[in-house]
């Protein structure tokens, strides 16, 4: 994946229920994404418009509407769930995907990081 070639959101903020015990998916906690996206269409020559790219607050808002979906156990299956639905609304030839959680005393976050494919979904 060429990063230069890539809308890159940084540190987002999401609010979502996800933790193996039952008790930890009780409550809301935040954890933080990080997304790269390479749009199917060129980032050259877009004339200042916005028509021919991916808007970046909608793709933001695809991130806070899959968290709130439901709960999850696991944050490998909130980063799936993130990229098929950014597959399935945005024209998207791949994406990266990490997602950090703070959950253990003594430790900044655990965290995953995933890379899709269109061919994937």
């Amino acid at each position: 994946m060429s990063e230069s070639d890539s809308i890159l959101l940084k540190g987002v903020q999401v609010p979502t229920f996800v933790g193996v015990p039952d008790e930890e998916r009780e409550r809301a906690q935040t954890v933080t994404v990080n997304l790269a996206v390479v749009p199917t269409a060129s980032m050259k020559g877009l004339g200042d418009s916005i028509e021919g790219t991916i808007n970046y607050a909608e793709l933001a808002d695809c991130l806070f509407v899959v968290a709130a979906d439901r709960p999850r156990k696991l944050i490998e299956t909130l980063a799936e769930d993130m990229a098929a639905a950014i597959f399935a609304r945005f024209q998207v030839e791949e994406l990266s995907i990490e997602i950090e959680k703070q959950i253990l005393p003594g430790m900044r976050a655990a965290a995953v990081h995933l890379h899709f494919t269109s061919d994937d979904f």
